[in-house]
């Protein structure tokens, strides 16, 4: 990873907290693979939306 740095709301403090680089890296993988596969994961819900749409 490069020398971005994410942080997040701190509610306790109000103010803002580092999220740790490992948790970074889990999320941009998780990211990476639900952006590979977008149209299979969303297509499939679609299609089962409508496929209920039709029965119900």
């Amino acid at each position: 990873m490069s020398g971005l740095k994410l942080f997040r709301t701190d509610t306790t403090s109000s103010g803002m907290t580092e999220v740790m680089p490992r948790l970074a890296e889990v999320e941009a993988d998780v990211q990476g693979l639900v952006e590979a596969h977008m149209e299979a994961l969303l297509g499939g819900a679609v299609l089962g939306e409508r496929v209920r749409d039709r029965a119900g």
